[in-house]
């Protein structure tokens, strides 16, 4: 591991001095919970100048999670860049924008403080599939061969069925108690 890849506090502050003397000044990001409620997320939607469309579909679906108490607190985190301009998270906040002004207040993890170059990156990762959900869920189970085969670059993937009976069967017994 170099000495940039680590994470500690003594270190950001050593890489914080180095781009200082090459004339860069970076900012240590915050984060904190809050609580939103309707209102709040209107105030904050209306300083909303750079991001990607809305895509009302997904809108609908985040309304359709919070008023049904599906929706949960995952610690994905609504995001700020240092110029204070929100980079993430502006479909959360519309779906509780669109609620009425007595819709109780819902948990959000904010960062703030983000380097406004970072929106780039965002929302990059892999797409949970249906199949991911139900490998979480105990549905599906995933077997992948040893580390020894796949250092030898002879992988093998495959995925595997439990007893469909096995899971009926338990939410059966779960609903009879």
């Amino acid at each position: 591991m170099s000495n940039w890849q680590k994470t500690s506090e003594g270190d950001f502050h050593r890489k914080s001095q180095h781009l200082a003397s090459v004339g860069v000044t970076p900012q240590k990001p915050s984060a904190s919970t809050i609580f939103v409620d309707p209102a709040m997320a209107r105030r904050v939607l209306a300083k909303n100048t750079h991001n990607r469309p809305i895509k009302e579909s997904q809108v609908v679906r985040l309304m359709a999670e919070m008023t049904s108490g599906r929706w949960k607190y995952n610690g994905e985190a609504i995001k700020w860049s240092i110029d204070d301009v929100l980079l993430d998270g502006q479909h959360r906040l519309t779906a509780l924008a669109r609620m009425d002004d007595n819709f109780p207040a819902i948990p959000f993890l904010v960062v703030r403080g983000l380097p406004a170059d970072t929106q780039s990156t965002m929302d990059q990762g892999t797409t949970r599939t249906a199949g991911d959900q139900l490998v979480l869920e105990g549905f599906l189970v995933r077997l992948i061969r040893g580390s020894s085969q796949a250092a030898s670059g002879s992988t093998w993937s495959g995925s595997v069925w439990r007893s469909s009976a096995i899971r009926r069967s338990q939410a059966r017994s779960a609903t009879r108690r």
